[in-house]
């Protein structure tokens, strides 16, 4: 019987958001144990990915405030805008998320990148600092970011490029050893063109860049650490006086190219 009712309130917490989760931790150390469980975040996580609940859309300094805005998106497929509380970010930029953890990256006063890092979770509102990006030739900086998670060793990472016009190497971050190391792999020099942060999906990161005959997409494998072949695109012509500025975008768990704005 005992068995039973557990299973009961094990699927009741499944079907609880974030907040009320974090204030059932309180009730007993059984129930702080189990909520804590690897077992029990990756059936939530799951459960929300299936059912596609507890969605948010997070907005980046609306309105010039240096805010990000919490948007449920399951109310706002209602046609209600329910906005959460946010979170003043006035010396850090997203530069990518993974599960619903949001990675950040520090500025100084200036606004200039300083390459400490962070996450970010909207729903528990707590932020994580991690290790301090400090290479032995700390002149070139991080020019290409790309946050995942890797199943095989149950670890989130960070990939950090630093891509120079003589040489690019690539560092790798273990949210679990909260440390950073280099890989001694080769970095295909298409990387060097790419203008924004890696969008993770199917284990990989991807980046789009240029190439002789169109668009392409370089993908780094997350559990095999290496390169994947370089994937080309040749994007559709809306008109004879209109091109398209393509960017990486992700529906559902596909990665596909998708107009960012057009011009004559």
């Amino acid at each position: 019987m005992s068995g039973i009712i557990q299973d009961l309130i094990s699927d009741i917490l499944l079907c609880l958001p974030v907040k009320s989760l974090v204030r059932y931790r309180c009730l007993s150390k059984s129930s702080r144990t189990e909520i804590d469980s690897e077992t029990f975040i990756n059936a939530h996580l799951t459960r929300s990915i299936e059912t596609k609940t507890r969605r948010r859309l997070i907005l980046e300094r609306v309105v010039r405030l240096n805010k990000c805005t919490v948007v449920g998106l399951d109310e706002l497929e209602q046609g209600r805008l329910v906005v959460q509380d946010g979170q003043n970010f006035h010396d850090r930029s997203i530069r990518g998320s993974c599960n619903g953890l949001v990675l950040l990256e520090h500025h100084d006063h200036h606004g200039r990148r300083r390459f400490p890092f962070s996450l970010w979770n909207p729903f528990t509102k707590r932020i994580k600092e991690l290790a301090v990006f400090n290479p032995q030739d700390p002149f070139y900086g991080i020019t290409h970011l790309g946050f995942g998670y890797d199943r095989g060793s149950n670890d989130y990472k960070l990939v950090g490029i630093r891509g120079h016009y003589r040489f690019s190497d690539i560092w790798f971050f273990s949210l679990v050893s909260n440390s950073w190391k280099k890989l001694q792999i080769t970095c295909p020099k298409k990387i060097r063109d790419c203008t924004s942060n890696g969008i993770f999906a199917h284990g990989a990161l991807h980046w789009r860049t240029y190439g002789n005959h169109g668009y392409e997409i370089v993908s780094f494998d997350m559990s095999k650490q290496e390169f994947l072949p370089v994937l080309e695109i040749k994007p559709q012509i809306i008109s004879s006086n209109a091109r398209v500025h393509a960017k990486l975008v992700m529906p559902g768990h596909n990665v596909g190219l998708g107009p960012n704005r057009r011009w004559g």
